[in-house]
């Protein structure tokens, strides 16, 4: 996938959710600026929103395992802005 390609869809998918709790979690965590993250790091957090959010929530709230395919660091930085939200 082309650059540019990419960081649209990952705009695009952090802005437009199913549930409003991640709508506004995702907006605070996802970078606006997403060009100073290589391609390999682009392609986690896509992973990452491609995700169902009812999956996400449960990993973030209730405590249930993250899957080996889901990039941790960025997963770590969603649960860092979910602290910080509270």
């Amino acid at each position: 996938m082309e650059r540019k390609a990419l960081e649209k869809e990952i705009q695009y998918r952090s802005a437009r959710r199913g549930m409003k709790e991640l709508d506004l979690l995702y907006n605070r965590f996802v970078p606006k600026d997403l060009s100073s993250y290589s391609m390999e790091e682009l392609t986690g957090l896509r992973d990452l929103l491609l995700e169902p959010d009812a999956l996400v929530w449960s990993w973030l709230r209730q405590g249930r395992d993250v899957p080996a395919h889901i990039d941790s660091t960025w997963f770590k930085k969603l649960n860092e802005a979910l602290d910080g939200a509270a």
